[in-house]
Formats: structure tokens, sequence, C-alpha cells
């Protein structure tokens, strides 16, 4: 089997860096003091829905690297406890770093979603909310970010360029 070079994957890809180039975009523009507050998640600050973003992918490389081996996708730990860690251990990094981490991660994704190929896009799985296709799963990857990216310029004040032109 050889990598899909399909308009499934490509539109995939384009999202995926779509939305990775709007996600740095917004957090540079975000005023320092803002990452301090209270975020719009309860007991989170508006920095630890960053390190949510910059870590979170951690499920997603798992995902990705078991449909490309072609073994059986395993449940992982629950998500909120996941959360909590990642936040815990990346408190001491500096922003510059935290975003450096979510560029570097988000890239890694990318480079795993090149190798999936259209059986591999296509194969449904039940990861958590019933049977859902990888591609599909893939775009829901991209929303999820979107979402919170959304939660975050709200709650900073930050009206970004591509949430203005829709």
């Amino acid at each position: 089997m050889t990598a899909s070079t399909g308009p499934e994957l490509r539109a995939i890809l384009d999202r995926w860096e779509r939305t990775g180039k709007d996600l740095v975009e917004l957090v540079r523009s975000i005023d320092r003091a803002c990452w301090a507050l209270p975020g719009p998640y309860p007991g989170w600050t508006n920095r630890d829905l960053l390190t949510h973003l910059a870590t979170g992918y951690s499920e997603r490389l798992v995902m990705l690297t078991e449909v490309i081996s072609g073994v059986a996708l395993r449940d992982l730990p629950g998500t909120d406890a996941r959360n909590s860690t990642f936040i815990e251990s990346y408190r001491h990094i500096n922003f510059k770093s935290l975003v450096t981490a979510m560029i570097r991660t988000r890239r890694t994704v990318r480079d795993l979603m090149k190798l999936l190929t259209t059986e591999q896009l296509e194969r449904v799985v039940d990861w958590g909310s019933g049977p859902t296709s990888v591609g599909s799963i893939l775009l829901d990857f991209s929303q999820h970010d979107l979402e919170h990216a959304q939660d975050l310029a709200r709650n900073c004040g930050v009206e970004p360029r591509w949430l203005r032109e829709g």
C-alpha cells in the first residue's frame, strides 16, 4: 500500500495546515497578560488551554500510528487526567517554547497523516463517539482546535483575521 494522494487526504492536510497557521497567528496576537487570566473552562487559565492545544496531540499521534500500523485502536487513559498531567508538567515552560512545542507536534501529526492510504482513511473505527471513518476523525481534529482557538480569542478580546473572514 502506498500513501494516499487523493482529494480526501489533500482536504484533511490543507485544513490541518490552515488551522495550524491560524492557531499560531492567534496565540502570537494575544496580549501576554491574558495568558494568566481564568480561561473559558472551569479551573483552567488561558495558558492552560494553550498547553492543551500544544500537548493534546498525544492521543492523535497514538491513533495515527496505530492506524498506519494496522493494529486495533486501544483505549487511551481519561482525557481529563491526561490534560491535567500535561498542564502541570508544562507550567515551567516559557510561552515561546510552548508555541514551538505546538508547532513541532502539529508537524509530526501532519507527517503521519501524509503516510495514510485511501484504505486507512476509509477505515471505520469507534474512537469514543461511535463508528466513524478515520478521515472524518482527522477533519474533526482541526475543528476541535478551531473551537478552542475561538474560545481563546473571545476570552482574550481578540478578533483574528480568520474568524472575521469566516
